[in-house]
């Protein structure tokens, strides 16, 4: 059967929504479900070790917090060093246009409930897949080898004074003690003004008044400085980051198809040559499909009756196990 690289496309991304327990409907365009997938990535905490860095503030507030919050904060920080899942504290919300909690992943920083217990020898999910929600948050930030645990506050209302304490301004303050996380995001050299040329002075509520209005912005801090983070939003009020990465990998899939076409008997022999070292069986005819491989980070183009991937954006041919891990391959020039 003739391989529709498109049509796979849309089935890897919408199992990988359906996976995750992400809303979308079965008529959305495949640009617009890739859209969504991206933006969910970007609040998708992946399992893995990290070391955890509170903020001054936090070391400074945390013996003041209540003590069963200490200890799911305590609890927090043990399974984010082992590389538990700790996804399931997340908010309900996990994609949303406008929200606050929007704002915020758009700048990288996500919120976990605060309801772990101590003798929780692993995260307690309810059957929708989240933990049971808690008056108190913890605001972070999660790189491949660090969680930076910017503040831990009381639930806000989505209302009034209080909704300001989780936007992102206050935790972009807290975020420049530490500079690798603001690396290459200063505006040098500009200011927020008027017609007249008299400096703008943003806050908390007018900052998510713009968001939800889908108009982008740099966000001030008291430091002087002015910040701007994934490319903020589109009119549409899309992640910017998240529109540009399905434009890609549109384009990717197209070129990939076309590659095949015009390079089927390279491949082929690639594939054979590959399973022949390790002593699998060539077989006959492939079965070719477009998905998603987590070994790899990326989609890929993989053959469901050997395991045989092709890597078109490195041009390597892979020999996946099924181990986790597990790889070995080498390149293969296409024209």
């Amino acid at each position: 059967m003739e391989p529709d690289f498109l049509l796979d496309l849309r089935q890897a991304t919408t199992d990988q929504l359906d996976r995750y327990h992400v809303h979308y409907k079965k008529k959305d365009e495949l640009h617009a479900l890739i859209v969504k997938l991206y933006t969910f990535w970007d609040k998708y905490i992946q399992p893995q070790k990290r070391q955890v860095r509170c903020s001054f503030q936090l070391e400074q507030k945390q013996p003041s917090l209540p003590a069963p919050v200490q200890e799911a904060l305590d609890k927090m920080q043990q399974w984010c060093e082992q590389g538990v899942d700790i996804n399931g504290f997340q908010g309900r919300g996990l994609y949303g246009q406008g929200s606050r909690d929007y704002q915020n992943v758009l700048y990288g920083i996500v919120h976990l409930h605060l309801s772990a217990k101590k003798s929780d020898p692993a995260p307690v999910l309810k059957k929708d897949g989240f933990a049971k929600p808690s008056p108190y948050l913890l605001y972070a930030v999660f790189t491949d080898t660090t969680a930076y645990f910017l503040d831990v506050e009381h639930h806000p209302e989505n209302k009034g004074e209080e909704a300001a304490k989780w936007t992102s301004l206050r935790f972009l303050e807290i975020m420049e003690q530490w500079p690798e996380l603001l690396q290459g995001r200063k505006m040098e050299g500009m200011k927020l003004c008027d017609s007249d040329g008299n400096e703008i002075h943003l806050g908390d509520e007018e900052l998510a008044q713009l968001t939800r209005n889908h108009i982008n912005t740099f966000l001030p801090t008291k430091n002087g400085g002015y910040f701007s983070f994934h490319g903020g939003l589109m009119g549409s009020g899309d992640s910017m980051d998240a529109v540009m990465k399905a434009d890609k990998l549109m384009k990717t899939v197209q070129l990939a198809a076309l590659r095949y076409q015009a390079n089927r008997k390279q491949l082929h022999d690639a594939f054979a040559r590959i399973l022949e070292a390790a002593g699998s069986p060539v077989p006959a005819e492939y079965d070719l499909h477009f998905v998603y491989v987590p070994i790899l980070g990326q989609f890929a183009v993989v053959d469901r009756r050997t395991g045989v991937t092709w890597d078109f954006t490195k041009r390597q041919v892979y020999l996946l196990r099924n181990r986790p891990g597990c790889k070995s391959g080498f390149p293969v020039d296409l024209q």
